[in-house]
């Protein structure tokens, strides 16, 4: 089970820069995407990545991987030159047999809800195992961003909300237990049930719990207490995805590229050795 003793809300990373600019990793397609103010209407590959269509939600970010191998080599070397540990979480290989490199892209045209991609403090190891695709902390890069007012705020749950999503994800992870059993006979479409697993969900209470995510309507934000907030864009950070947290931008497209983090660090490791100053190599 995680600990929570984050000291910071974020931790801002001024002295790295990206490495390429955005022409040498756009292209037109890619220009297109970015600078629309909608979901796109299909998933489409570009030269170096693939961007998701999100079919259920329209003003939901706009979500991308990155395919190019030889770039996302080039960038993971990168990144770890800079870190005395490892902070990526490493290429894995998929359920559907496709590489997953810990490289993506995450475009806002809207401002979002309250809402947390990283493993509550509370969670233990057995429960993280139904909670797939969930990352702790991310390694953010202001990619594309248009003028305009932009911030990201981060908050932690009282003990009383803390307890009632606790309660929530116990009820969740029955869920994915019971579609687990009813997969009878041998999978002949993979695909279909990874995505089925995926689009697994319980709300209650204006709560939200799915694999990936949890969500919170504003009816509860009186459970929050803010203790952040990274104003602008004018700096990469390292964003604690396991807290509460949410982006307001003011009807302009802010695009983050993103490293995702090694989930065997919490974001409280990752503040006690930057606090000591041992989190970057000298």
């Amino acid at each position: 089970m995680f600990v929570d003793t984050e000291t910071h809300p974020y931790i801002d990373l001024t002295q790295l820069k990206f490495p390429y600019t955005l022409e040498e990793v756009f292209d037109e397609q890619d220009f297109q995407i970015a600078s629309a103010k909608k979901q796109i209407a299909e998933t489409t590959i570009t030269k170096n990545f693939v961007w998701y269509h999100n079919p259920y939600e329209q003003d939901a970010p706009v979500g991308a991987s990155l395919h190019n191998n030889k770039l996302a080599k080039n960038l993971i070397e990168w990144i770890r030159e800079q870190f005395t540990i490892d902070i990526l979480t490493p290429v894995k290989t998929t359920i559907l047999g496709k590489k997953m490199m810990p490289i993506s892209c995450l475009k806002f045209h809207k401002s979002t809800g309250w809402h947390r991609e990283g493993f509550p403090y509370w969670v233990s190891k057995e429960q993280q195992q139904y909670l797939t695709g969930r990352t702790n902390f991310a390694l953010n890069f202001p990619l594309y961003l248009e003028e305009g007012e932009t911030y990201v705020d981060f908050a932690k749950g009282s003990d009383e909300y803390e307890e009632r999503f606790k309660s929530l994800i116990e009820q969740f992870i029955d869920k994915v237990k019971q579609h687990k059993r009813e997969k009878l006979g041998t999978l002949t479409d993979i695909s279909t049930e990874y995505l089925k697993e995926m689009a697994l969900q319980i709300s209650e209470e204006g709560m939200t719990t799915t694999t990936v995510m949890d969500l919170m309507d504003d009816i509860n934000a009186d459970q929050l207490t803010q203790v952040g907030r990274k104003t602008q864009y004018d700096c990469p950070y390292i964003i604690p995805l396991s807290s509460w947290h949410k982006v307001t931008t003011t009807g302009n497209n802010r695009m983050s590229f993103r490293f995702l983090g090694n989930n065997d660090y919490n974001f409280s490791q990752i503040c006690d050795l930057y606090d000591k100053k041992e989190l970057f190599k000298g």
